[in-house]
């Protein structure tokens, strides 16, 4: 039985914690007041120097002018102190755009803070900032903020250089002996920010353990989130880095500098980052995984079911950018990503562009390039250890003609980069068949080269998701990109459909296929009256090839009809396009292909002016000299029957859908 004076003892305690002391700062309070919702106090630092574990701070609508200093004001664990409005209040700490510099909150060693729903803005002057934490601080929550209009000048032409910044948000571990630890940085949002050579939200030095989630951060004119290492900012080497974080959901854009390469989300000299789930868009690069200090690693940066589209720059680097003169990314994994129609500017960066690394792999993305210079990749500086494998490119002016830059070592085919840069083993060229992608929506359809296209070996981590949230893996095999289709995929992805060719009277039939999965054979059918189909040859399927070509001897006169009918191994079946054509006899016009929705051949052996005329008779291609072997393009007419007559002599009816 425990005796009355610990009983008692244990209700003091238990009182303790259950009565700390709230406070109310109002504009019209004063700090002789008592800090009451009916006698608040006048300034928020006031109220800080009052609070204990627990304390809830209520500041009540409008506009603080005050630079708060919060050093040694600490909660406990379950018992946060507190920063928030009252209610729905709408709270503002202005800065006054001073010209000189202005911190609106800094958090200086300190425990269990809360910082929640207000908003910063108008710190200008050099070396400004809205939030700093420093020295130590632990168990950090910074969430539902706003911060705006966070400059290193007022002065909207002010030269830029290196030592012009502001930080609007940072976290810089400048304790060698004490790490800044246990940061969640969480719902803000960071905008219309004048950051010189800084960042809108950073984290850099003696950070061990950290959460950058669904922020946004748009219109900077420098980098978004930056994770850095490297700059001393720890006077001990062996822990200047941001270190074991994660940076997930945050949606970054329009973070373009004109001065310096301006990535969206940018691990600087971090090591074990785990990068996941985020949008960027309109900056100078996407997302970037290098070091810019001499002597120094990027190490452990997992970049994985990101989105990067429109962007001025690559997708994605990664690499030291000089090295030996900078530093060198090692151990790091580019991995699932959507990459889309980014080098905006065509500035001869790729989709990809790698720089020097060690032992890094970059695997199942979607790199979908649409730059005017037709660059895929590039890569330079040599790195070692590095593997690409299992990624899906595209460009849309075809895999015949393209431009990758490996170390020097320009190609011009997809075909001839594999072989060229030993990469690439499982590499797929093919449109990834996006949903959307015109109004971002990067989702896989069902016939998508990209379904169970990735490595089959690969298991995604626990509690991985893809860009939905939706578990990584569906079925089968895991996909390539930033997309887990939920959808089955077909067995077959046709990257050219069936098409026929006629030879010294003969039909030539081809296909390209962009992918297989679980497919067994083409079967390939014939009809004369288009519903009635007859099997005339098969062909094995094989992921060695995706080119296949049948001949059909001498089909004779009249109208033929093809398809082709896939097997998979499971015995189910699936069937092509349907294409027609027609033979006539040697003396007769023959046009081919037949309908056709592009351009068609005539089956003569001599030049001619040829004539188009639609159905009422009115002439909308007017005589043209035709040479045998050529083709005539209609893909500016509008579907429906054309009379084709040859020298006006003799004709035939043309079908262009």
């Amino acid at each position: 039985m425990k005796s009355p004076f610990f009983l008692l003892l244990a209700a003091i305690l238990l009182a303790t914690t259950l009565s700390a002391t709230d406070y109310y700062v109002s504009t019209t309070g004063s700090n002789a007041n008592a800090g009451t919702l009916a006698a608040p106090f006048a300034t928020l630092q006031h109220a800080i120097w009052q609070a204990g574990p627990g304390t809830t701070i209520f500041l009540l609508s409008g506009t603080y002018q005050e630079s708060v200093w919060m050093e040694a004001v600490n909660g406990s664990p379950g018992n946060f102190i507190t920063i928030r409005p009252f209610g729905n209040d709408v709270v503002t700490l202005d800065g006054g755009a001073t010209n000189t510099q202005t911190v609106l909150l800094t958090l200086y060693n300190v425990q269990y803070v809360r910082i929640q729903g207000l908003v910063f803005k108008n710190a200008m002057g050099n070396f400004s900032s809205a939030i700093t934490v420093r020295n130590g601080s632990q168990h950090i929550e910074i969430i539902d903020n706003l911060i705006e209009n966070i400059h290193f000048s007022t002065d909207p032409g002010a030269t830029v250089n290196a030592s012009t910044n502001a930080n609007p948000l940072i976290v810089y571990g400048d304790n060698p002996s004490v790490a800044i630890t246990d940061v969640k940085i969480m719902g803000n949002t960071v905008r219309d920010c004048r950051t010189g050579f800084s960042e809108a939200l950073t984290v850099n030095g003696n950070v061990d353990g950290f959460e950058v989630v669904n922020n946004m951060v748009n219109d900077i004119t420098n980098i978004g989130i930056d994770l850095a290492g490297g700059y001393g900012t720890s006077s001990n080497p062996s822990n200047d880095m941001a270190r074991n974080g994660r940076v997930a959901e945050n949606i970054v854009f329009n973070c373009v500098s004109n001065y310096a390469v301006s990535a969206g989300i940018y691990a600087d000299g971090s090591h074990n980052i785990i990068i996941e789930n985020n949008t960027v868009w309109g900056c100078g690069r996407g997302f970037q995984i290098g070091c810019e200090q001499v002597g120094k690693t990027a190490a452990g940066i997992l970049l994985r079911n990101n989105v990067a589209f429109a962007n001025e720059e690559a997708g994605m680097g990664i690499g030291g950018y000089n090295y030996p003169v900078t530093g060198k990314v090692i151990n790091s994994i580019v991995r699932n990503n959507t990459f889309y129609g980014n080098v905006t500017t065509n500035n001869g960066d790729g989709e990809l562009l790698v720089e020097y690394t060690e032992n890094c792999l970059i695997t199942q993305n979607i790199f979908h390039a649409t730059n005017t210079q037709a660059k895929l990749l590039v890569t330079r500086l040599n790195s070692t250890g590095l593997i690409l494998d299992y990624n899906l490119y595209f460009h849309t002016q075809g895999a015949g003609n393209i431009i990758t830059d490996w170390n020097g070592d320009i190609d011009n085919t997809f075909a001839s980069f594999q072989v060229g840069s030993g990469q690439e083993a499982h590499g797929v060229f093919g449109d990834p068949d996006f949903s959307d992608p015109s109004h971002g929506d990067f989702h896989i359809t069902a016939i998508s080269p990209a379904n169970n296209a990735g490595n089959p070996s690969f298991i995604p981590d626990s509690g991985e998701k893809d860009l939905d949230g939706e578990a990584r893996l569906q079925h089968g095999t895991v996909d390539i990109g930033a997309d887990e289709s939920a959808d089955a995929p077909l067995p077959v992805s046709y990257l050219q459909p069936l098409s026929l060719t006629w030879k010294n009277g003969d039909v030539w039939l081809s296909w390209h296929t962009a992918w297989v999965y679980n497919a067994a054979h083409f079967e390939v059918q014939h009809s004369r009256d288009g519903q009635h189909f007859l099997p005339i040859g098969q062909i094995g399927i094989s992921s060695n090839t995706n080119h296949y070509q049948f001949r059909h001897a001498s089909p004779g006169k009249g109208i033929h009809y093809y398809r082709l009918r896939q097997y998979d191994h499971d015995g189910l079946s699936y069937w092509s396009n349907i294409i027609t054509t027609v033979f006539e006899a040697p003396h007769e016009l023959l046009v081919y292909p037949n309908p056709t929705s592009s351009q068609f051949s005539l089956s003569v052996n001599t030049s001619c002016f040829i004539t188009l005329r639609d159905a009422s008779g009115t002439i909308v291609l007017p005589a043209t000299y035709y040479q045998p072997d050529t083709s005539i393009d209609i893909r500016f007419l509008a579907n429906g029957a054309y009379w084709l007559s040859v020298d006006d002599e003799r004709g035939v009816w043309l079908v262009k859908q």
